[in-house]
């Protein structure tokens, strides 16, 4: 899942009551590269958003997702089987209390884009 964050990692992220970024993709670069890929990232560290968490299955065994709002920590990127790289977010998520959690976990270009929309369609 992840691992603990720092005490000073910790108190870098953006306050709680901040506002969220609003969606935006990078421009479609050349991502050959570990930092043409990270550089052109549109989150930035210190960004909030929304990411899409999964909640439980349903009766009829589908998967019910919801969005959270988590701050990015760090953005770096991996490379796929093709040879070209992927970015990749370290975040923290918000907890039920309102603050943000001390774990941090990888998330990806997908999972933030299907919470924003989970926002918008409020199916939650």
């Amino acid at each position: 899942m992840g691992r603990r964050i720092s005490d000073e990692s910790y108190a870098k992220l953006p306050p709680v009551n901040g506002e969220v970024k609003p969606y935006g993709e990078a421009p479609l670069d050349d991502y050959t590269s570990y930092t043409n890929c990270r550089d052109n990232s549109y989150f930035k560290a210190g960004d909030i958003v929304w990411v899409e968490q999964f909640v439980r299955w349903d009766d009829d065994g589908k998967p019910v997702h919801k969005p959270q709002k988590a701050a990015i920590i760090r953005v770096s990127a991996e490379m796929g089987n093709d040879g070209f790289y992927r970015q990749r977010f370290v975040i923290s998520l918000m907890t039920d209390k309102g603050k943000w959690s001390r774990m941090w976990k990888n998330t990806w270009p997908g999972y933030i884009q299907r919470g924003y929309e989970l926002v918008e369609e409020r199916t939650w």
